[in-house]
């Protein structure tokens, strides 16, 4: 079988590992991707986060938010802890392969401060992200990896900033990772698309 896009993303590999058929049924037969509540309210985040000027309690009301949500967003923004970017420094989608890829990966970095080589995610959910959680995240992993991959270097920062979904509230967590990290992880990828080829969609 031929894989069904040009690359692949952080989300097809974290489906295809945790259900390999969801994966099958969501990209070969229905192609169709159904946002949840969290996932548009994230997606919200994430628009106002990067543009001071985009109306996110208008898109709330319209996705059919109560007012409180309006107020998380404006308590994680006036949070002393919250980390902002120039928009022109935020979506920055990249593609990339080597070290023994065989498949183009996609990453869309929320922030990234190329010059100060900083490369920053944003987390929203009901639970804050622990150290442990950041340390162990194939995400931040897979976004270090592409931009070691693009730009030759591994990233001085990388900081995931989670954004609680309940109360506004945030914590930031700084990691790091190596090249034996990058090892596991391509070992892994690679590995889903051996078994996509083969048409193995079994769980294991």
């Amino acid at each position: 079988m031929n894989l069904p896009l040009p690359y692949i993303s952080h989300s097809q590999f974290w489906l295809f590992n945790h259900d390999p058929e969801k994966y099958y049924q969501q990209y070969y037969v229905s192609r169709l991707d159904q946002a949840t509540k969290p996932m548009i309210f994230g997606k919200i985040f994430q628009e106002a986060w990067c543009d001071r000027g985009y109306n996110y309690p208008k898109k709330l009301r319209k996705a059919g938010f109560t007012p409180d949500y309006v107020r998380i967003i404006k308590t994680a923004f006036d949070h002393p802890k919250m980390i902002r970017f120039p928009k022109i420094q935020t979506e920055k989608q990249y593609r990339a392969i080597g070290m023994g890829l065989k498949h183009p990966i996609l990453g869309i970095f929320d922030g990234f401060k190329l010059k100060d080589r900083w490369l920053l995610e944003n987390k929203t959910g009901k639970a804050l992200w622990t150290q442990e959680r950041t340390d162990d995240a194939t995400q931040i992993t897979w976004y270090a990896l592409i931009c070691y991959l693009e730009f030759g270097f591994m990233p001085k920062r990388l900081t995931l900033q989670s954004i609680s979904s309940r109360n506004g509230q945030v914590v930031v967590h700084e990691t790091k990772r190596d090249k034996e990290d990058f090892k596991f992880l391509i070992d892994a990828i690679n590995e889903m698309h051996d078994r996509i080829v083969d048409g193995d969609f079994n769980k294991i």
